[in-house]
């Protein structure tokens, strides 16, 4: 059986970790750097950042 959490290593500060997080206005999951909280969509999409709004709804992130 495969392990599914594995830790993704934040692409933008090589030091973090992305951690998953659920939006609290639209309810849907991202992931975000527990070093420099960067946000992207989904660990396999960290090309795209969205830095502190929801990938999904744009609302702001505290």
């Amino acid at each position: 059986m495969e392990n599914t959490n594995r830790e993704i290593i934040c692409p933008f500060c090589d030091e973090g970790v992305l951690k998953k997080i659920n939006c609290k206005k639209c309810g849907k999951g991202f992931v975000m750097c527990d070093e420099c909280e960067s946000i992207y969509r989904d660990g396999e999409s960290s090309d795209d950042e969205f830095f502190s709004a929801c990938p999904h709804c744009g609302a702001e992130i505290d």
